[in-house]
């Protein structure tokens, strides 16, 4: 999971622009945008790549590829600004569960993403998240499934109701 975020040199909305540059990067998983108290915009877009385990350097060269694919969707859309990249391993976006969610330990990547997003956008707690997703009548990719379509429904949900800026 790679996340390009972007402090915009000269973007009065950043909404759009970020939507802009999502369009370049496949895939762009979330996309998040707002405005610094300077004024200036900033957007943020994470990026799911999918590596099968092999040596060391493939996560590095998947960083690579990730960061010249954001270089080329400013190009393509002619937008500039301050880019910082970053890569957020199943690791690292698991530490931030708190240790009593302990159902999270087999999640990949795009769930432990999917929980931590809704948790900012609805303001549910993780822990009561991971609760929900995870039923324990099922197994194996079922067990995935149903988590992966509780999230989307969750969010489809949120969306519907979301007044806030930029709500289209």
């Amino acid at each position: 999971m790679f996340l390009h975020r972007i402090r915009f040199q000269d973007v009065v909305e950043p909404g759009p622009a970020t939507q802009a540059l999502s369009c370049f990067i496949e895939p762009a998983v979330v996309t998040l945008s707002g405005s610094e108290p300077d004024g200036r915009g900033w957007g943020a877009l994470f990026q799911y790549v999918r590596w099968p385990r092999l040596p060391r350097r493939v996560p590095l060269r998947a960083q690579l590829l990730a960061a010249a694919g954001f270089a080329r969707a400013l190009h393509l859309t002619g937008l500039a600004g301050e880019v910082v990249h970053q890569n957020y391993g199943e690791a690292t976006l698991r530490q931030w569960y708190s240790p009593s969610i302990h159902s999270v330990e087999t999640w990949p990547a795009m769930d432990l993403l999917s929980g931590l997003v809704l948790e900012l956008a609805t303001n549910v707690p993780l822990e009561d998240l991971a609760r929900q997703a995870n039923d324990l009548s099922l197994d194996g990719s079922d067990v995935h499934e149903y988590r992966e379509a509780h999230f989307a429904h969750l969010l489809r949900e949120w969306a519907s109701t979301y007044e806030g800026p930029g709500a289209h």
